[in-house]
């Protein structure tokens, strides 16, 4: 039987029970968490817990001043001493006793959370899970209720299936290269299933049974893709395996693939209820764009592979990514407004400052989450474009070399 983690069997003096001490934790607001694990390091004054709440906003807060949060820190602060968990003396925040064992339950439970969600073994194993039953689910009601999209999503999925054990064991063996050649060439052959399954249908373009539980089964097995889609490709990033991206945007095929054969199905049902039997083809039609997208998709990885080989820092397209970039271009705009309030900077000088916040500044937060690792690394290299964005909207001017804000 495994050991169970030490924060599961901490020794408490200080709390009633795990309960209320998991109470006490919940009700701490996230934003503020970075600043208990910090003071476990050391006591911090007022003003240094300023500037180290204004450095955690720029990176995670969503508004455009940062300055701002100076007041909820303080009544956060205030209300930490109130319930026993900080001390306050001569302007000195400290720990107390019962603050010392949450900071340390935490400290201990983040990494814990860490290493076993957002490691690379730990998303292969759960996408091997998740292909595998989608796999049986969807070969099992395509063939009953008849449809070649659904057939032609099962196998995909079963291919997948196996391109996650592949992955799992290029992980422990560190054969990511070879494992995404392996995902690539399953992806050319589950075409050939799928375009088998849509030449059957074709051929015999019966009515699909049981429509409405087949379209259900579509739409839930595609929101369920999206999001692992999307977790696929942040771990992936994160850790620099391409393996994972590849699966990631295998994953997010799916999604689309599933509203490929929602859409095949519906017009399905309604080639009985608008008499319109040339409707019947849609869900082989549905199967063939799946086969294309695939496809598709396997070209696309080979060119990132060949990219990533060549350390030229391939882009492979994907939803996510896009987030990511929105995230980036408003974390260094949160930092242009945050630098510019008190003078006028170049545009060198920014960079420097906000490559100095990332790479030099270590929060103990960001050690036990590798924070931004894999990504958060580009926004330096944003600003210029950045400055010229905010300069063209108004919101900064320019004098010579340098730039200030025109608010």
């Amino acid at each position: 039987m495994a050991e169970k983690p030490s924060f599961k069997t901490q020794r408490l003096e200080h709390w009633v029970s795990h309960r209320a001490l998991h109470r006490a934790i919940n009700r701490i607001p996230d934003d503020f968490m970075p600043v208990l694990l910090e003071l476990g390091k050391e006591p911090l004054s007022t003003d240094e817990l300023d500037v180290f709440h204004q450095r955690l906003r720029i990176l995670y807060g969503r508004e455009r001043r940062v300055r701002r949060g100076d007041e909820e820190l303080r009544k956060f602060l205030d209300c930490m001493v109130e319930e026993g968990i900080l001390s306050l003396e001569d302007g000195v925040y400290e720990l107390t006793p019962a603050g010392r064992e949450l900071e340390e339950h935490v400290s201990q439970a983040v990494p814990y959370f860490v290493e076993k969600v957002l490691s690379p073994r730990g998303v292969a194993r759960l996408t091997i899970i998740i292909h595998a039953i989608l796999s049986v689910i969807k070969m099992f009601f395509g063939i009953v209720s008849g449809s070649a999209g659904l057939i032609s999503d099962g196998i995909d999925n079963t291919g997948d299936t196996l391109a996650s054990i592949l992955v799992a064991l290029g992980i422990r063996w560190n054969k990511q290269r070879t494992t995404s050649i392996f995902i690539i060439v399953l992806m050319f052959l589950s075409v050939i299933g799928v375009g088998w399954a849509a030449w059957g249908k074709i051929v015999d373009p019966a009515p699909i049974g049981m429509p409405w539980l087949s379209l259900a089964i579509s739409l839930a097995a595609g929101l369920l893709m999206l999001i692992v889609s999307a977790y696929q490709y942040f771990v992936g990033m994160r850790h620099g395996n391409f393996a994972l991206v590849c699966q990631a945007v295998d994953s997010r095929n799916h999604f689309l693939t599933s509203l490929l054969v929602a859409l095949g199905i519906g017009l399905s049902m309604l080639a009985r209820a608008w008499d319109a039997p040339w409707l019947v083809y849609a869900d082989a039609a549905a199967s063939l764009i799946i086969g294309f997208m695939i496809t598709k998709s396997a070209i696309e990885l080979i060119g990132e592979l060949r990219a990533a080989e060549e350390d030229q820092g391939g882009g492979v397209t994907h939803f996510l990514a896009r987030g990511m970039g929105r995230w980036l271009e408003n974390l260094t705009d949160r930092y242009v407004r945050f630098a510019l309030e008190d003078e006028a900077r170049s545009a060198a000088d920014l960079r420097r400052g906000l490559r100095g916040l990332i790479e030099e500044w270590k929060p103990r937060f960001h050690a036990m989450i590798d924070f931004g690792k894999g990504f958060i690394e580009k926004a330096p290299d944003m600003v210029e474009g950045r400055l010229d964005e905010m300069e063209r909207s108004g919101e900064l001017r320019r004098s010579g070399e340098n730039y200030e804000l025109s608010e």
